[in-house]
């Protein structure tokens, strides 16, 4: 995909600073980040929490920047600058806003581009991104657009249009927020024909209020469908019905454990050649099993979503199968890794009430068949921006993790901290350098540790740290 200096002086809606003389001119590449930019780029200075990109328009033109767009009251100090290095300078009102007209753009003018889908929810958004892609790579190999890592926001969302080619046939898009208003500005981007919410949970409540709020800004990707789009909706959802008003699409593909919804998962747990499911479309009362090396049943559900989405985009049962089957998930979710002679589930990606247990029963599943002598640790970090709820989920969280058997529960973080106070009998700690010198302490080779928390809280940091120490300086007082 290309495009032109003055398309994206009219998708826009700029104005010429300094304006090519010598006719229109095809551009390499869009990039808001300096670092990248080469020969012949056009360069958006977009302004961020922690940093603006108008401050880095002279390294942009000395790499080779061919045409700068950005906000007159900040550019006008560097147009001598961009002058000079016989570069274009487009100024518009908020340069976020015509990064996103430009990433729209791509989108819309991508002719080869079959399916658009767009994922939201409180829990799984990349798993199921993940899936999905791996369904469409065998209906169409090479030839599909995903998320690239955690850029799900108003930045990373047009990134990852902009890498779009002529050759995509498909582009799978992650949309995250933590603020009201932002599923809509990200979907009026992506423009999806299919709209997936993988469920509606306690994610970001301190910023929404309740769940009902966040079911509606969620809600948001499906009012933004074609008549003729699909709406892929958790069947067992409470919020379910707010997602069906809400939808402009004329089909809807539910899933779940039950027959009542589209696509339903039986899981069948862990045998000697993996994790086995079994999928059944209730539609046409067909059913297909697979093994695959994914564990936990909530995994096996956002199976069955990636089944939903792929069916409506017209795949059969299966070749999204079959990709799924060969699907492996980013670092820090549910990661099985072996660290310091110590056996690792991290899940430490991030964390909510809902993500926190599902990890907790994957890793007694995938731990109930090991022997007595390798004990099983639960590390469980502070769970953010649960607003008011904050204490009484953590608490609960606590009191819920003190029952399971033959299980030693470790709190980390200030408010696991507070909890734990209240539940009693669980050892805490507020740092992660404090718990790490604990668990060096009490763990053993051939233990089971499992890593959950906010992103903020980093518990991969204990795996790295007890990687360095060796067999003999660990379990000293186990």
């Amino acid at each position: 995909m290309s495009t032109t200096l003055n398309r994206i002086r009219e998708v826009t809606g700029g104005t010429w600073e300094l304006q090519p003389q010598e006719g229109d001119r095809t551009i390499a590449r869009i990039t808001d980040d300096s670092r990248k930019v080469s020969e012949g780029d056009v360069f958006f200075a977009l302004r961020g929490a922690y940093s603006d990109g108008h401050e880095h328009i002279p390294d942009a033109v000395h790499s080779g920047a061919q045409l700068v767009v950005a906000e007159e009251s900040l550019a006008e100090q560097y147009q001598s600058e961009i002058g000079n290095k016989q570069a274009y300078l487009l100024v518009v009102e908020d340069s976020l806003k015509a990064f996103h007209a430009v990433a729209r753009d791509y989108r819309l003018r991508a002719s080869n581009l079959s399916w658009v889908i767009g994922i939201t929810g409180s829990n799984g958004k990349t798993s199921v991104k993940e899936m999905i892609a791996a369904a469409l790579e065998r209906q169409w190999p090479g030839q599909v657009l995903k998320t690239s890592g955690n850029t799900n926001n108003h930045f990373g969302v047009p990134r990852n249009l902009l890498r779009l080619t002529s050759e995509t046939r498909a582009a799978v898009l992650e949309l995250g927020c933590n603020q009201r208003g932002e599923i809509a500005v990200l979907a009026d981007i992506v423009c999806p024909d299919i709209g997936v919410i993988t469920n509606i949970g306690q994610a970001h409540i301190e910023n929404f209020g309740d769940q009902e709020r966040i079911a509606r800004e969620k809600a948001e990707l499906l009012a933004r469908l074609p008549e003729n789009g699909v709406a892929v909706i958790p069947y067992e959802d409470a919020y379910k019905n707010i997602l069906h008003e809400c939808s402009r699409a004329e089909r809807t593909l539910t899933f779940g454990t039950t027959n009542e919804a589209d696509l339903q998962v039986n899981y069948r747990g862990h045998s000697i050649a993996g994790y086995q499911v079994e999928l059944i479309d209730n539609c046409s009362d067909q059913s297909v099993e697979f093994t695959w090396h994914v564990p936990g049943f909530y995994q096996a559900v956002n199976a069955c979503t990636s089944a939903a989405a792929a069916k409506g985009a017209g795949l059969s049962a299966e070749t999204a199968v079959a990709g799924l089957r060969e699907c492996t998930l980013p670092s820090m979710r549910l990661e099985i890794a072996r660290a310091g002679e110590v056996n690792w589930v991290n899940d430490a990606y991030n964390a909510n009430p809902e993500s926190m247990r599902a990890g907790v029963e994957c890793f007694l599943e995938v731990t109930g068949q090991t022997p007595r002598d390798e004990r099983r640790f639960l590390v469980l970090g502070d769970m953010l921006e649960l607003g008011e709820q904050s204490y009484r989920e953590h608490v609960n969280i606590l009191k819920w993790a003190r029952q399971l058997p033959d299980c030693y529960v470790i709190a980390l973080g200030e408010q696991m901290t507070d909890a734990a106070q209240d539940v009693g009998g669980i050892v805490s700690f507020a740092e992660v350098k404090e718990a790490c010198t604990h668990l060096k302490c009490q763990v053993r080779p051939n233990d089971w540790v499992f890593l959950k928390g906010s992103r903020k809280m980093r518990l991969e940091d204990l795996m790295t740290e007890i990687a360095f120490y060796s067999s003999d300086c660990l379990g000293k007082y186990s």
